[in-house]
């Protein structure tokens, strides 16, 4: 018997889920994952024994596979079991730190284009300035 059938299925499942979301554009979270260019290395889209080999055994209740660079692709070296509070902590709207935001809300001038200035000169999206100027992030 084949050591993979034995597998743990959350695992597996994982695994499903994530070659969906990295290449298969009619599944719901492809656009925030291979739609933003978010890719899943060729050995694991391949093959589940190399993913399960390369991740290890699932951590318990509570831990979830997590990308350590958000913007990376689903590879070893850039994926660690994390909690969901680490996980939380790793997301892309929260990657900003009390004090960029401070800076960001320092800086802003409600005129035509002040968001796309500040935005290319930290590097960051239109949309997460507005979100900061506007009190919907880092309230």
């Amino acid at each position: 018997m084949d050591r993979w059938s034995t597998a743990d299925p959350r695992v597996y499942s994982l695994w499903i889920r994530i070659r969906h979301r990295c290449i298969s554009p009619h599944y719901k979270d492809f656009p925030r994952y291979g739609g933003r260019g978010i890719t899943i290395c060729k050995k694991w889209l391949q093959s589940f024994a190399r993913f399960a080999a390369d991740i290890g055994p699932h951590p318990g209740k509570g831990w979830t596979l997590d990308r350590k660079n958000n913007d990376g692709p689903y590879a070893p070296g850039n994926v660690r079991w994390a909690t969901w509070k680490t996980q939380a902590h790793n997301r892309r709207n929260t990657k900003l730190s009390p004090k960029l935001v401070a800076y960001i809300r320092k800086k802003y001038r409600p005129v035509y284009g002040a968001g796309r200035a500040l935005a290319r000169e930290l590097g960051l999206s239109e949309a997460q300035i507005s979100r900061v100027v506007h009190g919907r992030q880092w309230t």
